[in-house]
């Protein structure tokens, strides 16, 4: 090969590398700035003259209009996850979009009471509400191990919404059809290594509401924290610990023990030691409490 053709070799070559560097887009996050001078990154998901909602890994925060000084879209490099195209449950962030997407309320999330029972024993998990619909995500935010939507007193057509919007949040198609053919009374159904369930409002466990599950049993076997871990994410509501305790029990009905163990306004799952660990500091001005009906 002559000395000109290798060169055109290598050009072209080095070609081919700058152009798949150059098609990867980046993400971007919001940014907004509180009037303590606190920066929050996420993904807002409600800005009107009354309040402003934004959406973490870890959870959302709701504060009054006037604890924010600045908002701006999509102005900071987003994070960089590593996520496995084969998982069959969408992360935290895209249910809570879709979440905020489908129902025109604001989008809060509540204090998460720590299940000491059943096939969701001890996994954590960020619970919110759009109105009187609940969703609760288990595991991982990143990598799901289970989601449910629950809703207390819904109608067949409720019902029949919160299943479509289920399966509608499922990424692979086999998943989707299988979540949406789900009996609208009660249903227990094993595709491939994933449960689907539905649960009536008189089951034991259901405490009074309707809900519909996708889960994965050995993810969520994995995922439960074990002594040390709750010791860590694991207190009162009524304690400070907890970043609940300004919060009146009622926003949380449903699973309430008279003096319910939640798991802490702010933990997060460090992926590369596989142990959920006290997430960041809270925001030293208070966010709005979750206000419903």
């Amino acid at each position: 090969m002559t000395r000109f053709a290798l060169f055109c070799v290598v050009v072209m070559l080095a070609g081919c590398r700058t152009t798949r560097t150059v098609s990867r887009e980046t993400a971007f996050d919001d940014l907004i700035v509180l009037t303590s001078g606190e920066r929050l990154q996420g993904r807002v998901l409600t800005e009107n003259t009354t309040e402003v909602s934004i959406a973490q890994r870890w959870g959302t925060f709701t504060f009054a209009r006037d604890q924010v000084q600045s908002v701006s879209r999509k102005a900071v490099a987003a994070d960089v996850i590593e996520r496995s195209d084969s998982h069959r449950l969408p992360p935290f962030s895209a249910v809570i979009q879709a979440l905020n997407a489908r129902w025109s309320t604001t989008v809060q999330q509540v204090p998460a009471t720590v299940i000491d029972v059943g096939v969701l024993r001890h996994v954590p998990y960020l619970s919110h509400r759009a109105g009187n619909v609940e969703l609760n995500v288990y595991g991982d935010p990143e990598a799901p191990s289970g989601i449910e939507v629950g809703l207390k007193g819904p109608t067949d057509a409720d019902k029949q919404e919160l299943r479509a919007f289920i399966a509608g949040l499922l990424p692979q198609p086999k998943d989707q059809q299988t979540a949406a053919g789900l009996a609208l009374d009660a249903a227990q159904v094993e595709a491939e290594g994933l449960s689907f369930e539905v649960t009536p409002d008189n089951a034991p466990d259901a405490f009074g509401a309707w809900w519909i599950s996708v889960y994965d049993v050995p993810a969520l076997d994995a995922a439960r924290a074990s002594a040390d871990e709750q010791q860590q994410i694991v207190a009162e509501q009524t304690s400070a610990q907890s970043g609940w305790s300004g919060y009146h029990p009622t926003y949380r009905p449903w699973r309430r023990a008279p003096a319910p163990r939640v798991y802490v306004r702010s933990y997060s799952y460090s992926r590369p030691r596989r142990i959920y660990v006290p997430g960041p500091p809270l925001p030293r001005l208070v966010p709005r409490p979750p206000r419903f009906p």
